[in-house]
């Protein structure tokens, strides 16, 4: 067994501690098993990149680095969620009297820690009551925030194809989320 203050390879905290920071970030996002695999594996990514960087690399050095890592792509992503249904639903559904409301509510990153929990259980019935194709759509513009172009490349499809399918889908959006919301 190492001594505390040895050194560890980047190998070594990889395979003890990638299953840990998983469930970590799976917990924080209430079971959402897809999105806590991205953020564990981009904290795994970014201690790599910074791997030289780092000021030490004893087991407790590193291990408050991954879960500090963690909790601040934890946090990042909560803001991206929020802002990702902003954009696409709330400009549609929220009364003008309610944005301002809305903005100084947002300020808090408490409350968005909150909220969030709300915000992927629409994403998770949005998923549900999209069929694939949109949902495909839908996950790469919103969720992955790429372009329309990017997205027609990633399917493999005319960039107009895209564009008219998420025209569509937007409208579909705004009944499926005031349905939802209950607006």
């Amino acid at each position: 067994m190492k001594d505390k203050k040895e050194e560890v390879t980047f190998e070594e905290v990889y395979l003890k501690y990638n299953d840990a920071i998983f469930r970590y970030c799976y917990h924080k996002l209430n079971l959402d098993r897809h999105a806590a695999e991205d953020i564990a594996s981009d904290v795994f990514t970014a201690l790599l990149l910074k791997w030289d960087n780092l000021e030490t690399h004893t087991k407790p050095g590193i291990i408050k680095w991954l879960y500090s890592t963690a909790k601040n792509m934890l946090m990042k992503y909560y803001r991206d969620m929020k802002t990702a249904l902003v954009i696409v639903s709330f400009n549609d559904c929220i009364k003008s009297d309610e944005e301002t409301k809305e903005s100084e509510y947002m300020a808090s990153d408490d409350n968005i820690v909150s909220e969030v929990a709300k915000y992927i259980e629409y994403i998770n019935e949005i998923r549900d009551r999209l069929d694939k194709s949109d949902w495909i759509i839908f996950e790469s513009i919103v969720v992955y925030k790429r372009s329309i172009a990017m997205t027609a490349n990633m399917l493999s499809l005319k960039e107009n194809t895209v564009k008219v399918s998420w025209y569509r889908l937007k409208n579909k959006l705004k009944t499926l989320l005031s349905d939802i919301l209950n607006v």
